[in-house]
């Protein structure tokens, strides 16, 4: 528990999509696909980055620049006209990629 976690302030405890997409790279390393672990966490990256992104494209018609802690949409003061929120979508079809050439091979 990070107590710090309570204060939300702009850079703390939010969902950046470019991070989720750092992350998302990192675990697809070599070193990593063979342990069933690691791809479950990457396959919940990819179901809660695109579930965050399509959640606020389908209710507002645009992305946000972060989201707020825990699948809770978008924070009050991040803005929608910076478009690194674009980059949850990125994350959602290469992760749609990966499995439908796992599911064909």
């Amino acid at each position: 528990f990070d107590p710090a976690f309570q204060d939300q302030d702009y850079w703390r405890g939010r969902v950046w999509a470019p991070m989720n997409y750092l992350v998302f790279r990192g675990l697809a390393h070599d070193k990593y696909r063979h342990l069933a672990a690691v791809m479950q966490v990457r396959g919940a990256l990819v179901a809660s980055s695109q579930a965050l992104l399509l959640g606020e494209w389908l209710d507002k018609g645009h992305v946000h620049e972060n989201y707020g802690p825990n699948g809770t949409g978008y924070s009050e003061d991040s803005n929608p006209f910076y478009h690194w929120g674009g980059l949850l979508g990125y994350v959602a079809m290469e992760g749609a990629e990966e499995s439908e050439s796992v599911l064909l091979a």
